[in-house]
């Protein structure tokens, strides 16, 4: 198709724009290089050591040189200069009082062509002006010190590869340049989004039961309605695909259990991964009447827990314990570094007795007991309270009537001593023995080089703070030369005196194998009747024991989950049989549920193709087709910021009560995104998982998203930097993927993350 004189000029004005700018930034660069940088610092540094000896008279002149000499340093040594290969990738033409001005956006700021200056979009407020408005509008823009009011008269996106134009969106026309000449392309770089406004079912469950049932399962469908008359006394282990009502069945047994055995609400409990499920969960169960029952993350639950039976635990919460860190804490062979410890705590406490009374031990045989009268292997097995009560017992009866005294005193001490998990904590992060012990019983998914780790990061975090040091001196005595207290010149380490939140459950294990759940304060520790266990896959061993150590020998349990979501990296889920067994419940086959009501056929298929070998959805299938699955490959995160911020702007006018998730893996990339779209109306940044569910635009993260669900999702990220080909990856992006109800848009910038090679089949 040929092109217009109208077309062909805005591509000959675009070349031109660029010829300019790339001409001006090679001689600033030719510029920069006749600068001796060597040479005006040491102008800087002379002209400071002039002015300290130079009269009244003289410094005026010396200051104008100094700022003359720092001004060019500072200009040509540390301002960036633009990317002649790229140096900018959009134009903006604006008219404000009858006259025209042109705005380029760059990654740096180059104000060298005059009526043309390349400004850095990250920081510059006129940057709003494009991602706010289309040509064609006018505009309205408080800026810095005056109202900004005109017309947006050319908004046009620019792609350049090596220097070269290739690429110009303008006026709603996508021209390519492509073998040698330019052509109008009718391939959009945004998706177009529509059908989601309002018509997600929001209710829960979903089908018909197709039999006569109770009000609160009228919604499920037979397959649903089947698992909530599974036996109450074995546990209920739901498995499926995202979407397939895992939660939903969840719920509706716990109501059916509530009506049939009228268990109090307050005997029952639903465990979640995130904040953002503990807040759906809540609406859920609210439409079901049962708003009393209690949702937690399982960190606020267990912190509940620790906080409620443990005296003394730092009030703090470190926020950002590193992976290893972590990964060390949760994983299964912590249960052998409890052991460990109560091994040689048992050791040292028989060390420590045959020192203070010696005439209990043989002194030439073998050092046992009354020369073997005290039989050791009766109480072994036995849960460290216990044993210490028996040997207490044995060692008093066997003992001189003179002794009773003094050994009653000696045992009182060591109770006091060796029944505190919270003195345990320090011991256990920092004696070598125990950390490499861990990690040898690891099976080398723990290095050894992790121990160093662990033991300076405890140290730090045991270490007090400065102003806990010296919280009896007084603080004129702390004073030093400069008036600044030394108090506050020491390190002021955020991680010193606080508590990481994967402690909490290492702490009550250890108390749960000291005392067999009889300690001291454990009579206010939970014992439910009924409890449900969501995405179940994500918790840890040492999490699943304790969760097991609340239930009533009755309990009714429900446990939902999908290996396929384990997107936890500090986890090491095995198999659903090996998580049953670590609760100590008996082993069931599980329900699986095989019809997805959440997703399309389209997204569907994406999203297992996304797992790849990982795949092990036999017989998954959607229930509705939809729209195809968009990919996009953009040349730049400024251009996908731009395209999305386009379909965005056209989404919410056409639907404004649609719900949108932009689902970023990084933090930092989901900053940029809402940085660039926050002008938009209803757009929010959730990195915590408070979502509201409301209509509009939630900026978050892969890992807040579990078992929520949008009428539209954007995943801007799936480039070959942000997801790599790994089961984690994956298993990251599959969940990104599957909270789509309608539609689903995955964009890549330079090179598509290696996971989506199927797109290329």
């Amino acid at each position: 198709m040929t092109l217009s004189n109208l077309q062909l000029s805005i591509i000959k004005e675009q070349e031109q724009i660029l010829e300019q700018i790339q001409k001006a930034v090679h001689q600033s660069t030719l510029e920069r290089r006749g600068v001796d940088y060597q040479r005006v610092g040491d102008t800087i540094k002379e002209l400071r050591d002039d002015a300290i000896t130079a009269s009244d008279s003289d410094l005026s002149a010396i200051f104008d040189q100094l700022n003359t000499q720092r001004a060019l340093y500072e200009r040509t040594h540390i301002e960036k200069l633009p990317d002649t290969r790229a140096p900018y990738f959009a134009y903006l033409c604006l008219e404000e009082n009858g006259k025209q001005k042109h705005v380029l956006l760059g990654y740096y700021t180059y104000l060298n062509v005059k009526n043309f200056p390349v400004i850095d979009w990250r920081h510059a407020p006129a940057a709003r002006i494009f991602f706010n408005y289309r040509q064609g509008e006018e505009y309205c823009e408080e800026f810095p010190g005056r109202i900004a009011e005109g017309k947006v008269i050319k908004r046009v996106v620019l792609t350049m590869d090596n220097g070269k134009l290739v690429g110009i969106v303008a006026g709603g026309e996508n021209f390519k340049f492509i073998h040698n000449e330019w052509k109008l392309s009718p391939a959009a770089f945004q998706a177009k989004f529509a059908g989601g406004e309002a018509s997600a079912d929001r209710s829960i469950g979903t089908g018909q039961g197709g039999q006569a049932s109770a009000q609160i399962s009228a919604l499920l469908d037979k397959s649903q309605y089947e698992m909530l008359n599974a036996p109450l006394e074995d546990p209920l282990l739901i498995l499926g695909g995202a979407g397939c009502g895992k939660t939903t069945v969840a719920l509706h047994r716990m109501a059916l259990i509530t009506y049939r055995h009228k268990i109090p609400t307050d005997k029952m409990v639903v465990i979640v991964p995130e904040t953002g499920l503990v807040r759906l969960t809540k609406r859920l169960l609210a439409s079901l009447a049962m708003s009393q029952v209690a949702v937690l993350t399982f960190d606020r639950w267990v912190e509940q827990q620790a906080r409620k039976v443990l005296r003394g635990l730092p009030k703090r919460v470190y926020p950002d314990t590193s992976g290893n860190i972590v990964k060390f804490k949760r994983h299964p062979a912590i249960e052998n570094g409890i052991d460990e410890l109560i091994r040689i705590q048992k050791s040292t406490l028989l060390e420590e007795l045959s020192r203070k009374f010696p005439r209990l031990f043989q002194s030439e045989a073998d050092g046992s007991l009354f020369g073997g009268a005290y039989d050791y292997s009766s109480v072994k097995g036995k849960c460290f309270s216990h044993w210490l009560h028996l040997l207490e017992k044995q060692v008093i009866s066997n003992a001189s009537q003179n002794m009773h005294h003094d050994l009653r005193t000696f045992f009182k001490n060591q109770k006091r001593t060796l029944l505190k998990p919270l003195d345990d904590r320090l011991e256990l992060f920092t004696n070598r023995r125990i950390l490499e012990h861990i990690v040898e019983a690891s099976g080398g998914e723990l290095k050894k080089s992790m121990v160093d780790q662990v033991i300076d990061y405890s140290r730090e975090q045991f270490s007090r703070t400065a102003k806990d040091r010296y919280r009896d001196v007084d603080m004129d005595n702390l004073k030093t030369i400069d008036g600044k207290s030394l108090a506050e010149q020491e390190s002021q380490s955020e991680l010193a005196g606080t508590i990481d939140a994967v402690d909490f459950p290492i702490l009550l294990r250890l108390l749960f194998k000291k005392t067999q759940g009889r300690g001291p304060g454990l009579q206010s520790f939970p014992k439910y009747m009924h409890m449900v266990i969501d995405e179940a896959q994500d918790l840890s061993p040492t999490e699943l024991r304790v969760l097991s150590s609340s239930l009533d020998p009755d309990c009714a349990v429900t446990i939902a989950g999908d290996a396929a979501q384990q997107i936890n990296t500090t986890t090491a889920f095995s198999s659903w049989g090996d998580l049953l067994n670590t609760m100590g419940l008996p082993e069931v086959s599980a329900k699986h549920l095989t019809t997805t009501y959440r997703c399309t056929t389209q997204i569907t298929k994406f999203a297992r193709q996304v797992l790849g070998a990982q795949d092990n959805e036999v017989g998954l299938h959607a229930i509705r087709d939809g729209a195809p699955v968009t990919h996009s490959v953009l040349a730049s995160d400024a251009h996908a910021s731009i395209f999305l911020a386009d379909a965005l702007n056209d989404l919410l006018n056409r639907e404004p009560m649609a719900s949108v998730a932009v689902i970023c893996k990084k933090t930092a990339t989901a900053s940029s995104i809402y940085n660039a779209i926050k002008d938009l109306p209803k757009v929010r940044m959730v990195l915590d998982g408070e979502f509201d569910f409301s209509p509009g635009v939630d900026v978050t993260l892969a890992g807040q998203v579990k078992g929520l669900e949008f009428d539209y999702v954007i995943v801007p990220d799936a480039s070959s930097h942000i997801y790599q080909d790994t089961d984690e990856d994956r298993r990251l992006l599959h969940v990104a993927s599957t909270r789509a109800i309608h539609q689903l848009w995955v964009v890549s910038v330079v090179k598509p993350s290696s996971i989506l090679g199927f797109l290329n089949d």
